[in-house]
Formats: C-alpha cells, sequence, structure tokens
C-alpha cells in the first residue's frame, strides 16, 4: 500500500492525517491506507485474503468514522491489517453507503512491528470539504 492521498499532521496527542482524494472513493480508501501507516509498516502489508465492507450512515463524516472504525475493530478481533480498499459510496434517500472490497493479511508480529495502537477514531475537526482538486479532510486518531 502506498501513502498517497493521506500526509501526516502535526496534532498536540494524538496522530492526524490530512486526507486527499480526487473522488469521495479515494477518500475513503485513503483513510483506510492512513490507518494502516499509523498502526504498522504499510509496505509490509501484501493482500493475502479479501472481504467486503458495507455501511450506511446519515452523513459523510459519520460514515468515514464508522468506516475507519469498522477497519480498527477488524484489526483489533482479527489482528487484520488492510493492504488495499476499493470503496464505491452513494447516497439516497438522503443516506450515504459505502461498499467496499479490502484486502489484507492478518498481522505478523515478524513483519508488521507496531507503531501506534490506536483507541479510536474521533470527530475532532472532521469536516470533509470539496475543493478543486476533489475532496480533504483532517481526520485525527486516539491513541
Amino acid at each position: 500500500m502506498t501513502p498517497q492521498g493521506f500526509t501526516f499532521v502535526d496534532h498536540t496527542a494524538d496522530v492526524a492525517v490530512r486526507l486527499r482524494g480526487a473522488t469521495l472513493d479515494d477518500l475513503f480508501a485513503a483513510a483506510a491506507g492512513a490507518l494502516t501507516a499509523v498502526i504498522t509498516v504499510p509496505e509490509a502489508v501484501v493482500p493475502r485474503r479479501s472481504f467486503t465492507v458495507a455501511l450506511e450512515a446519515s452523513d459523510l463524516e459519520l460514515l468515514l468514522v464508522d468506516w475507519v472504525g469498522e477497519l480498527l475493530y477488524r484489526f483489533e478481533t482479527e489482528q487484520l491489517l488492510v493492504a488495499t480498499a476499493q470503496a464505491r459510496l452513494a447516497e439516497q434517500g438522503g443516506r450515504w453507503r459505502v461498499n467496499a472490497e479490502i484486502s489484507g493479511e492478518t498481522r505478523d508480529p515478524a513483519r508488521h512491528p507496531i507503531k501506534v495502537l490506536v483507541k479510536a477514531v474521533t470527530f475532532h475537526g472532521l469536516r470533509i470539504e470539496r475543493g478543486p482538486d476533489g475532496y480533504e479532510t483532517l481526520l485525527v486518531f486516539d491513541i
């Protein structure tokens, strides 16, 4: 997984990343990549198994937090690290939905050293904005 689509931002106590994507699909894929990069060395994670995620929420920010929260939950319960994520977002009836194909692998301590353990994804400063080059937001991980 390459770190395209996100950059780390100085933050006082937690870990913050600036997510960017030409589309909302790209923005959500970047969020998955950012989570992996916070936890371990993303280049060491390979796509050994795949699974799907489908989530729905009343707004984009809530959906983004739920999305990253789901990936964090899978890391905490299955030690699953994301190598790639292909997200497809859609709005219908005032609600947002993400359907995603995720590939990754179970953490191997010899290849995936823990950099930081993430406790949660926060809403602190979270606002998805659309600009001339696509979408952008700041995502803060509670560590």
